[in-house]
């Protein structure tokens, strides 16, 4: 399993419309999604600014391991991109 939030969401959203959180909590989504399945994972839960991922069904542990730190590796870069495309906002 992998667990993952974004660091400060709630000051990031406090101060926006509801319309813009959930535009960007959309994008946020698509962006991790992507990413774990990417790396053969399943995107179990989306849950607030919260994401749980199931990796190795089918596998066994050591594989679904190796494939959910691919994902993690992965969801870092792709959080990077998406925190530059919407850097002005």
């Amino acid at each position: 399993m992998l667990f993952a939030d974004l660091r400060g969401f709630t000051r990031l959203a406090e101060p926006k419309l509801p319309y813009d959180v959930v535009f960007f909590l959309n994008r946020y989504f698509e962006a991790v999604g992507s990413a774990i399945t990417s790396a053969g994972g399943m995107v179990n839960q989306f849950t607030g600014d919260g994401v749980m991922a199931l990796f190795g069904v089918g596998q066994g542990p050591t594989e679904g391991c190796r494939r959910a730190l691919l994902a993690a590796s992965a969801m870092l870069h792709s959080v990077a991109e998406l925190s530059q495309t919407l850097a002005e906002e």
